[in-house]
């Protein structure tokens, strides 16, 4: 235990590297932005504080997400090209 690191420097560790490479616009819209990071960061504790045989389950990480629907979700136009003739 001598060379143990506590918890929260690791936690720190853990939110400063999210923070560098996960893009603000993943958070999703400005009015869910500061909510889905704050749930999220509090999930990474959550995780970091885990024993060896506890668990942390997807819909406990999702509770409390909110996710709206914008342009970027929407299926992207392609251009249409002729099909290919056999000569």
């Amino acid at each position: 235990m001598d060379y143990a690191t506590p918890t929260a420097n690791v936690s720190a560790f853990c939110r400063a590297v999210f923070s560098k490479v996960i893009p603000r616009e993943f958070w999703g819209t400005l009015e869910h932005r500061a909510r889905n990071e704050f749930i999220f960061y509090q999930n990474v504790d959550r995780f970091v504080v885990l024993r060896r045989f506890e668990s942390l389950s997807l819909h406990q990480v999702s509770q409390g997400i909110k996710v709206s629907p914008t342009n970027s979700l929407q299926p992207r136009r392609t251009r249409s090209f002729p099909p290919f003739s056999v000569y």
